[in-house]
């Protein structure tokens, strides 16, 4: 095999691999431009409550915001008392 037909075999490949690479391109643009990022991230802020005495708060959770188990973003962990 000659060194021009190796280069040719190469140059087909590489410009393969670069239409693959923008026609992946295109369809992860589509995708977020019709649906979003397919991955959520987030900043989590853990706060204790407690009373005026400094001791974690049995009282229920905030009424304002919701329940606990089914708000959107606000959770309790394993505690009422611990909000993120």
């Amino acid at each position: 095999m000659s060194d021009n037909t190796l280069n040719s075999s190469s140059t087909r490949q590489a410009n393969a691999c670069n239409e693959l690479n923008k026609k992946l391109l295109e369809a992860l643009d589509s995708t977020v431009k019709a649906e979003g990022l397919p991955f959520m991230r987030g900043i989590e802020k853990e706060g204790l409550r407690t009373t005026s005495n400094h001791e974690i708060s049995q009282t229920d959770h905030q009424k304002a915001l919701g329940h606990p188990l089914t708000h959107p973003t606000i959770t309790t962990d394993y505690s009422e008392a611990l909000t993120e």
